[in-house]
């Protein structure tokens, strides 16, 4: 029998613990759980080290799904040795700025972390793609402008998309288009409006051609497909596109989720919306008259 043993570190465990989760995955037994900021997670079974580690990686993923951020790891073991985890690759290291509790959408549990979901995740979810993805939220790609990683986000966009029903090339305004509806059927529930705030853009069900189009102009822009954005509707400073790669990065990770059956509450999104306005009253348009949605953000920060 073959075992791996994982010590992880988040500082959402910090204030919110993980109950002892058990389920087997893969014929192997997978017990997590997490308190006080660290999280232990053991793999166990007649298989393979390398179907062990394949485990591991689709457990990490979906922490990175759940939380927005992957947990720093802090020491693996294989049959009580000790394995080197100094040089991981990339994307396995967060940048800082996501590891804010504002981005987690859902709990680890049960729940997530089940042979289901793991096939779906599977199936229905390319791992190159995922991993551009997660690379740019990585340390590697902090200081990277943020033109080419809204570029980056918006390709692994159509990657990711699985929808059967839509040609290659109309994935992305697909899911776009899908976006912007979730977006304003969450935002007319709550009655705060804050979509047309922080984008300046008129997003309706009916019509989200001009919020799907900056986004389409803005990457093929800066992918060098156009002689001048002139007649496009690009985004060209970095502040402006800062609350596109907020809404995009967190509603891909929506998507993700649905797609490996597991539902996120209109008044989740709802709230994060609500502190993207925030955020963009605060740091982008910086109007002290503009009225603060949540206690996350100040003036007088």
């Amino acid at each position: 029998m073959n075992k791996l043993t994982a010590l992880l570190k988040h500082n959402y465990i910090v204030y919110n613990s993980i109950d002892e989760i058990k389920n087997v995955i893969d014929e192997c037994n997978v017990v997590i759980s997490g308190k006080g900021g660290y999280i232990k997670l053991t793999i166990g079974g007649d298989k393979e080290d390398n179907v062990l580690y394949d485990i591991f990686c689709d457990i990490l993923n979906l922490f990175f799904i759940c939380y927005g951020s992957f947990p720093i790891i802090q020491s693996i073991e294989l049959n009580s040795r000790h394995i080197d985890v100094s040089n991981l690759i990339g994307k396995y290291t967060t940048d800082g700025e996501w590891f804010k509790t504002n981005y987690v959408i859902h709990e680890i549990n049960g729940y997530i972390v089940n042979q289901d979901t793991v096939n779906l995740l599977r199936q229905k979810i390319s791992k190159i793609p995922l991993s551009s993805f997660e690379y740019v939220l990585s340390e590697d790609y902090k200081h990277v402008l943020i033109p080419h990683k809204l570029s980056l986000l918006l390709y692994s966009v159509q990657g990711l998309v699985n929808d059967e029903n839509a040609k290659e090339s109309t994935k992305f305004r697909s899911f776009i288009n899908a976006v912007c509806q979730r977006l304003y059927h969450v935002d007319k529930i709550e009655k705060c409006e804050t979509v047309d705030y922080i984008l300046q853009k008129e997003i309706t069900y009916k019509n989200s051609k001009l919020f799907t189009q900056t986004l389409v102009d803005t990457r093929d822009w800066y992918s060098h497909f156009y002689y001048s954005p002139d007649d496009k509707e690009v985004l060209q400073k970095g502040n402006d596109m800062m609350p596109y790669l907020f809404i995009v990065s967190y509603m891909l990770r929506v998507y993700i989720l649905k797609t490996v059956g597991v539902k996120v509450p209109d008044s989740t999104i709802a709230y994060y919306l609500k502190q993207v306005h925030d955020w963009t009253a605060v740091y982008v348009r910086k109007d002290k008259s503009t009225k603060l949605l949540t206690s996350l953000y100040s003036f007088d920060e």
